[in-house]
């Protein structure tokens, strides 16, 4: 049975799946540059995409692949569904865990511009005292947020309790206004409560509250808000459109969980930098075309590992592994109540996929397409 999927509340409950959705497949495809650029077995990609959608309950899917400058689009809709969709390269999803990427590269941008150091201990950004934030004489430093090796735990406030009492169709709701009403001086408060998991730069373990810790380090190294930096260092610069905002909130697509029922949307600042961004495959192309130029120090930086767990390098919440010819992989994927999301990226051969679904809990799912995805690739 899947589990309530993404970053929120995750291995937390179960919930059975109750129906199959038909699909009718709504295969746009769109380029920018040459289409020549990028040779797929398009038959193969359409019944890879059916499939997906068929198999998985989505309401919609969106797929770009990329491969240097060029951009090719292809989408499914899935039906009937209370989130079925007809979705084109500008439709809006929840990237979920994907954000915490484009925390990094913001972390990455501050360190090139020399505001931080990623050996920083991160207690030298926080105004209080926190003799927990150490374990076995090593501090949790900046390094270690985005390595996801901190030892910090993966949400506060602890959201079991909630899952437990309110069941997998009502959590979602209640924790939302949980995290509405939750904030940064409440969050430095309990983290006075907090013991680190392990020693920091051990083991890697996902945590939301890390990446939390880097937004709000971020806003104060740079004395700007998070909304404002993203757009400053990544929105703009590569062509994209906001990530945050009412506007993108009304042009975003329903999303469901395995058993077919609407999830809320996660529209809180306190969540932002962890999991709150919002972006449709074009916006995700452009983000990846511009990870494949990487003309930035910046870029050039967070593509680089710092640790490494289970023989895959880790950095800036990227998992990095060579592929089967040796060259250099970057993966990331996401997922919010409603959203799953994946994103690869292979600079050697400039190639990068984004795959976007309104279906909770598939992220796995994703990778599998993405390995599939790759052989329709000539």
């Amino acid at each position: 049975m899947p589990s309530i999927p993404g970053i929120y509340c995750r291995r937390l409950c179960s919930v059975v799946a109750t129906a199959l959705l038909l699909t009718s497949p709504n295969a746009g495809l769109t380029a920018q540059g040459s289409q020549d650029a990028i040779a797929i077995d398009s038959s193969a990609l359409q019944r890879l995409g059916e499939q997906f959608v068929a198999n998985n309950r989505a309401g919609g899917l969106s797929v770009a692949i990329v491969r240097d400058d060029t951009v090719r689009y292809f989408n499914f809709a899935g039906g009937p569904s209370a989130c079925a969709q007809s979705p084109n390269q500008n439709t809006v999803y929840e990237i979920g865990s994907i954000t915490k990427v484009f925390s990094s590269l913001l972390l990455a941008n501050a360190v090139a511009e020399g505001r931080v150091e990623l050996q920083d201990d991160i207690r030298k950004y926080l105004t209080e005292e926190y003799p927990n934030l150490q374990r076995d004489g090593t501090p949790v430093r900046l390094v270690h947020l985005v390595e996801t090796t901190s030892g910090l735990p993966d949400n506060i406030p602890d959201l079991t309790s909630l899952v437990q009492t309110e069941g997998p169709n009502r959590a979602p709701r209640a924790i939302v206004e949980r995290w509405q009403r939750y904030g940064a001086r409440q969050l430095l408060t309990d983290l006075h409560h907090v013991t680190l998991d392990h020693t920091p730069g051990v083991t890697s373990r996902h945590s939301n509250v890390a990446a939390t810790l880097v937004g709000f380090i971020l806003e104060k190294v740079f004395a700007q808000p998070y909304e404002k930096l993203i757009q400053t260092y990544i929105e703009e610069p590569f062509g994209m459109n906001s990530g945050t905002g009412s506007g993108r909130g009304r042009a975003a697509v329903a999303g469901c969980n395995a058993a077919g029922v609407v999830m809320p949307a996660i529209d809180s600042r306190y969540i932002r930098s962890a999991g709150g961004l919002r972006y449709s495959s074009a916006d995700m192309a452009r983000f990846a075309r511009a990870q494949l130029a990487s003309t930035s120090a910046a870029l050039r930086l967070s593509q680089q590992a710092t640790g490494e767990s289970a023989g895959t390098g880790l950095g800036f919440n990227w998992r990095m592994s060579p592929g089967r010819d040796g060259a250099l992989v970057l993966r990331a994927s996401g997922g919010t109540f409603g959203s799953s999301s994946y994103i690869e990226v292979r600079p050697d051969a400039g190639y990068a996929l984004v795959l976007l679904t309104n279906q909770a809990g598939v992220e796995s799912m994703l990778y599998d397409l993405a390995v599939q995805i790759r052989r329709a690739v000539r």
